[in-house]
């Protein structure tokens, strides 16, 4: 965790986590080799996650009558949807995630050992997250990847129905492969989201070395110059805004999928493994939107903070500075967040208790639908 506390050693676990799951922007440099191994993978993996997704439809048909796996098949299925999305979007857009990433990369270069330090306390916290969440992955993942050995009444990992007689053993030996690395491929769908829980977390810090400059202004030359970076700041966040709300939506439509689902399985005898499987899912799945939802009220929060700074600053009186102060504070009238009209009006807390407390709500209406 004090690894990935290093602003520049994140960015590295990014790009390792994002480049194996072909969703890292490359650089325009980058030699061919390099572009036509990304182009193979990210192929291999848009040709699997599409070939799963017809297999997994299959599958929910064959099991249409086995509410158990039925719902197996259904998680496996959202999640699947979520990697190929990932996979697709980020490649759509690559250029924006390629203008906030470089920002990121820039800091170490410009940035003074005070705010090295500031940036290091303040990643603590975040890098537990990070840490947790590659953690539940990991052991779910490795779970579906095993079962098979454990459960006798099982021969593959997740519940697709290829074309293939199962009868053969190299049908079994090509299938429980396939599904090996799908569930590999699944991965894509946390990488994209702890890749932008990483670029919220760095918006936040930018209004927190803002608020700390803005109480050692000595000269209008130096609030001008404050104002430049505040605009600059203002407009990263509107890249961020406009790039991974449709991620953001996705994750809340799959958290409330996974959380019902899962319920459902809950209500019948199901092998403790099965639990431990949706279990692991169901936290992951929350735990990405709660600490979105986290790292997007701290943007909000510090950017508004940064009126109450002005309000008790020392410089507050000067005539030569008031027209660039209100000018600053106008603009901090707008409140910044991450939204989707119509949709999540704010990403924060509070909408993220509001998602939980409706999606229980409907996992008690069917609760009693499913008992009568």
């Amino acid at each position: 965790m004090n690894f990935l506390a290093d602003h520049d050693n994140l960015i590295k676990f990014l790009q390792w986590l994002n480049v194996t799951t072909a969703t890292w922007p490359l650089e325009f440099d980058a030699n061919i080799f390099k572009k036509i191994f990304y182009g193979v993978l990210w192929c291999s993996y848009a040709l699997n996650g599409i070939t799963s997704i017809l297999a997994l439809l299959m599958g929910i048909y064959h099991y249409r009558q086995d509410i158990v796996n039925m719902m197996k098949s259904i998680v496996e299925f959202v999640y699947i949807c979520e990697s190929l999305f990932n996979l697709c979007y980020c490649t759509l857009q690559k250029l924006n995630f390629k203008i906030l990433i470089d920002d990121m990369k820039q800091f170490s270069f410009k940035a003074t050992s005070q705010e090295l330090t500031l940036r290091r306390n303040n990643l603590k916290n975040t890098s537990i997250f990070l840490v947790f969440m590659f953690t539940v992955f990991v052991s779910g993942g490795s779970i579906f990847v095993f079962a098979p050995s454990v459960l006798h009444n099982r021969d593959i990992p997740l519940n697709t129905i290829y074309p293939f007689l199962m009868e053969k053993n190299w049908a079994i030996y090509l299938i429980y492969v396939l599904n090996t690395y799908t569930v590999m491929q699944a991965f894509c769908a946390i990488s994209v989201d702890i890749m932008v829980i990483a670029i919220l977390s760095y918006a936040s810090f930018k209004f927190i070395i803002l608020g700390i400059k803005l109480q050692n202004i000595t000269s209008n030359d130096e609030l001008k110059n404050f104002m430049l970076e505040h605009q600059d700041t203002i407009r990263y966040v509107t890249i961020i805004e406009h790039t991974v709300t449709p991620i953001v939506v996705k994750s809340i439509i799959a958290a409330c999928t996974y959380l019902i689902t899962c319920s459902l399985l809950l209500l019948n005898n199901i092998p403790f493994l099965h639990i431990t499987q949706f279990a692991a899912v169901t936290i992951l799945s929350f735990t990405r939107l709660l600490v979105c939802s986290c790292v997007a009220q701290a943007v909000t929060d510090i950017a508004s903070n940064l009126t109450s700074l002005i309000t008790v600053s020392s410089w507050l009186e000067s005539s030569t500075m008031r027209k660039n102060i209100l000018f600053i504070v106008q603009r901090c009238q707008k409140p910044i967040a991450i939204s989707v009209s119509g949709i999540v009006p704010a990403l924060s807390l509070k909408f993220c208790g509001l998602v939980i407390y409706k999606t229980f709500s409907y996992i008690m209406t069917l609760r009693a639908i499913l008992k009568v």
